[in-house]
């Protein structure tokens, strides 16, 4: 009796990893992929924690009930503060001076211009460039002092130009040293509407008579 023979299929072997991709990828192009290396990346040494501290955090409960209070602006205004307010109440009052009232309702008396420093400092004179201007014809005129006449002269300055000037700066300066603050030339140029050159003269021979500060009564 003779028995009929099945054909056996040869055993499937699995595929390499190299035969997996021999259908899709150039076996030179993977041999170069498969052999090139990659550097090795240093790792970071970093301090351990104390043994006494390791598993252990802290958080705090009351972090999110705690509001963080801005800065708040002081109310007490600083001397620069006083000292610029001072500047424009100075030039306002400048513009709007009416002449027919008298300074001691403005400046204190202390503070009111001494006449008799023109004949205790006779040395004090103003200097400037040109010739002097005749006044003797203009408003204000009678309400001069020789030695004022000769200082709005010589600086060309009409006598009501002066006279506001005068009230001014000398008005400007108690104010600054209510402040306890030095009254500058700069200030002083700030607090008039003439020119800043006779501005800082007038201030040489107002701070030289002494009118800058306050006087003895």
């Amino acid at each position: 009796m003779m028995m009929s023979m099945i054909p056996l299929s040869p055993p499937i072997t699995p595929k390499t990893y190299h035969e997996k991709y021999d259908d899709e990828i150039d076996p030179i192009l993977l041999s170069r992929r498969l052999s090139k290396t990659y550097p090795r990346t240093k790792s970071i040494p970093r301090q351990s924690l104390p043994s006494h501290t390791r598993g252990c955090f802290q958080m705090n409960t009351f972090s999110i009930l705690i509001k963080k209070e801005k800065p708040r602006r002081s109310s007490i205004p600083s001397k620069k503060a006083k000292a610029d307010k001072s500047k424009t109440e100075s030039a306002i009052f400048y513009d709007t001076m009416d002449l027919a009232q008298p300074d001691n309702q403005f400046i204190l008396p202390q503070w009111m211009p001494n006449m008799n420093a023109f004949e205790q400092r006779s040395h004090v004179r103003a200097i400037w460039k040109g010739t002097p201007l005749d006044i003797s014809s203009l408003p204000y005129y009678e309400w001069l002092h020789p030695g004022e006449v000769d200082i709005a002269s010589i600086l060309r300055l009409s006598p009501e130009q002066y006279l506001k000037c005068r009230r001014s700066l000398i008005l400007a300066a108690q104010q600054f040293d209510k402040s306890q603050m030095k009254f500058r030339k700069s200030d002083a140029q700030k607090c008039v509407r003439i020119d800043v050159n006779k501005t800082s003269s007038l201030w040489c021979v107002f701070n030289a008579l002494g009118w800058f500060k306050p006087q003895k009564i």
